[in-house]
């Protein structure tokens, strides 16, 4: 849930009640500017405030917090429900909302103070690599390493600091493509070639892959969490393990049997192995305990 979301949840029940905006921040012991502000979505009330906001419009608190999918399907009551969707406890639901909530608040107002002094970090290193590097040989030269890697690693945190959701997504998004072109101009200022495409391309590729993978799984699918942490082991550290070690071999042109590979591949199978039989031993135990 945005500001955005919540702004017009408390809007729509207050017109729903018939109250203006003056009328609501009266009887909230607020300013009718602070509730502008939640409308447009330029803040949000204190947590403390939220039962009292709950009360006056007519909303049960988790709905006022709930997710945008659970209010499409229900829609907002205004009035008390006595009917509750089995199996969920409302107090339950209430301090889950509660919790992610302050989370969010949390996580902007740390970003807002975060954000700007790795920035600052960020242009001073950059600066004084610069001015180094100029002072020293009057040019730019080995500047050129440190500052394209301080200008990829800006790249890659604006999504994960200015974006409300999807953070993970969008910044792994944007590493991997960046990666290549940033590989791609260190290549050009070191003697040895061609190893960009020919080495880093394709692990690169597949590192992509894995970790798009991964993502889906924990942040976005159903799937049970260590059938997850199963697929990702089995992918990562034996799928992964095995045709890594194929293309350095190709790229060096040589083939040697290299017994760590398979031993770190065996412990990942382990692992995998481990993870399923737990997974469905716990599954098995609660369907146990259901009848």
């Amino acid at each position: 849930m945005d500001n955005q979301e919540f702004g017009s949840r408390i809007a729509e029940a207050r017109k729903k009640n018939g109250m203006t905006q003056r009328e609501l921040a009266e009887r909230l012991d607020v300013t009718d500017k602070a509730v502008s502000k939640w409308e447009c979505g330029k803040g949000f009330p204190e947590i403390t405030l939220l039962p009292k906001l709950s009360k006056v419009l007519g909303i049960k608190p988790e709905d006022l917090l709930a997710d945008k999918a659970k209010v499409e399907s229900t829609g907002i009551q205004t009035e008390p429900v006595t009917s509750q969707i089995e199996s969920v406890d409302p107090q339950v639901d209430l301090v889950t909302n509660v919790i992610r909530y302050s989370g969010e608040q949390q996580y902007r107002k740390l970003s807002r103070l975060v954000f700007p002094i790795i920035c600052g970090a960020l242009g001073i290193a950059a600066f004084v690599c610069a001015l180094v590097d100029f002072c020293i040989t009057q040019s730019l030269t080995w500047s050129r390493f440190p500052l394209s890697a301080l200008l990829f690693c800006f790249v890659v945190l604006l999504p994960i600091f200015l974006l409300k959701k999807h953070r993970t997504a969008f910044g792994a998004a944007v590493f991997f493509a960046g990666l290549i072109p940033y590989l791609l101009y260190l290549e050009s200022l070191v003697p040895t070639k061609g190893w960009v495409i020919g080495l880093a391309l394709p692990i690169a590729a597949m590192t992509a892959g894995c970790t798009a993978l991964s993502i889906w799984l924990f942040l976005y699918s159903k799937v049970d969490r260590l059938i997850a942490a199963a697929i990702v082991l089995a992918d990562t550290g034996v799928a992964m393990n095995f045709l890594i070690n194929e293309i350095v071999m190709r790229y060096v042109d040589k083939q040697y049997f290299n017994i760590s590979v398979f031993i770190t591949a065996g412990c990942f199978a382990v692992a995998t192995v481990v993870l399923v039989i737990i997974a469905i031993s716990r599954r098995a135990a609660m369907k146990k305990s259901k009848k």
